[in-house]
């Protein structure tokens, strides 16, 4: 039970972990969800991801994970691909493009013909997952805070810079798909991104688990 403190109650730990097993089970079941079809779960991911991950430099949201002092000790799952020296193509580290009679992103989850790394919260967070070639660079953090606060996790923007807009209708990659669906961009490479993304955090923490 959380402990009377002033005006207010202070969180145990045990409280704290509650709150982290519940943040798990969400995500848990939204994975399930989008798997068998239901993309938009993406979004839900995303909140999940950012109630966890996320602190505000002014202190007013603090993540789970670092009220836990879980953030500095753990090494997160990295699953992205390797960007090649001098490759001049779009650059997605965290999905796989399946061509067939249609055309679209997937997300490889542990399907990868590489080893996994493990970084320091710091340089998983922020390193470039995706890059069009033209300027544009987006971090997991990106992603994350972008579907989290302004694409429905918590709030819907009413304004869409370019930047995103060329994400989401999938023109930042260009990849074209011509198939039974008609033409267009390949799109949803955030969603299946923030799918990689998810895994890759319940991968980061299997081994303390049982703590919570």
């Amino acid at each position: 039970m959380p402990i009377k403190k002033g005006k207010f109650y202070l969180r145990t730990k045990q409280d704290m972990l509650h709150k982290l097993s519940e943040q798990v089970s969400f995500i848990e079941s939204s994975n399930n969800l989008f798997d068998k079809g239901h993309l938009h779960e993406a979004i839900r991911l995303a909140q999940s991801a950012r109630v966890l991950l996320h602190d505000t430099n002014n202190s007013k949201s603090t993540s789970v994970f670092h009220q836990l002092d879980i953030k500095r000790l753990l090494k997160f799952v990295n699953s992205a691909s390797r960007d090649p020296d001098g490759n001049l193509l779009p650059y997605i580290g965290l999905c796989g493009i399946r061509t067939g009679s249609t055309v679209s992103f997937y997300s490889p989850l542990d399907d990868r013909p590489f080893p996994f790394s493990r970084e320091s919260f710091q340089n998983w967070w922020n390193a470039i997952i995706l890059d069009d070639r033209e300027g544009n660079l987006f971090s997991r953090k990106d992603v994350v805070l972008w579907l989290a606060n302004k694409d429905g996790g918590a709030h819907v923007d009413e304004n869409i810079d370019q930047k995103y807009y060329d994400l989401i209708s999938g023109k930042i990659i260009g990849w074209e798909k011509h198939d039974s669906n008609g033409d267009g961009f390949i799109d949803n490479v955030h969603f299946f991104t923030m799918r990689q993304i998810s895994h890759e955090l319940l991968k980061s923490i299997e081994k303390i688990r049982d703590q919570f």
